[in-house]
């Protein structure tokens, strides 16, 4: 990567219990500073992109109000920096950095190519140290809930909605896979058709059966919208299958729709 976006040097930061990114590899800054350089999540540029989950795409970093100086690393050499959350079913797992030594802002073009390459960075991670999560296993998680009972439950925690990365991320054929994805996409569209129709004209005249078919249209709605299948056909031209563009585009929507501060629109 630090060569395919001239750029001097690239590096990866892995989530460590406790807030903590540490630099676990690197092309072009110090090595001796792979296991020894430790940021907390929100401190410089790389903790702020980690806490966040946006990218930070810096032409002045050393200038930055978040820039922290890391001299054993050299880091304190580039000018410009990109940095990108590496993510994984809505969690953090680090952050992939490139950097230059001349004032310059990234293309969205290469932004959207270390957007795909931290989406592999992901799988490594998650899979680093055998089996089941590896080291995000190990990275602790705060769930947000409403008490409706006091006391203490003790149990497994299982998330709602949770989907298995594809096995198949990279493809060789974008046109064969953009020939499945308007498929799925038509069939999609078609079982929404299907459900709203299959409704009961009795049930669909009471309150309880307006309220579903209002939800099913909302679906339908936005099952239709051009906007998402037409970045997720971007995404498959930039090398991914149509699994992994969808749920790369599905993963930028969540995360927006995350922030915003309307409760009710969230």
């Amino acid at each position: 990567m630090a060569a395919e976006l001239v750029s001097e040097a690239c590096s990866v930061f892995a989530s460590r219990p406790g807030d903590i990114l540490e630099l676990v590899a690197t092309e072009g800054l110090n090595p001796e500073a792979i296991g020894r350089t430790r940021l907390r999540v929100g401190e410089g540029i790389v903790g702020l992109c980690a806490a966040t989950g946006q990218v930070m795409n810096v032409p002045d970093a050393l200038n930055h109000p978040a820039f922290t100086p890391r001299p054993e690393t050299g880091a304190d050499t580039f000018a410009s920096m990109l940095a990108v959350p590496v993510r994984r079913a809505g969690r953090s797992l680090g952050v992939v950095v490139v950097h230059n030594r001349h004032p310059r802002s990234y293309a969205d073009e290469e932004v959207d190519e270390l957007e795909t390459v931290a989406m592999l960075i992901a799988e490594l991670l998650a899979s680093a140290g055998g089996a089941g999560e590896g080291v995000a296993a190990t990275v602790p998680r705060v769930f947000a809930g409403a008490t409706l009972v006091p006391g203490i439950a003790v149990g497994p925690v299982v998330v709602h909605g949770y989907h298995h990365r594809p096995v198949r991320l990279l493809a060789d054929n974008p046109e064969a896979e953009l020939a499945r994805l308007h498929e799925a996409a038509q069939r999609m569209q078609q079982g929404l058709d299907e459900l709203i129709a299959g409704v009961p004209d009795g049930l669909a005249l009471g309150a309880e059966g307006s309220a579903s078919r209002e939800v099913l249209e909302a679906y339908r709605l936005v099952a239709a919208d051009a906007g998402w299948l037409k970045r997720v056909a971007e995404v498959i031209h930039g090398g991914l299958s149509a699994e992994a563009a969808v749920q790369r585009v599905a993963g930028e929507l969540h995360d927006r729709m995350r922030r915003i501060a309307d409760h009710y629109l969230r």
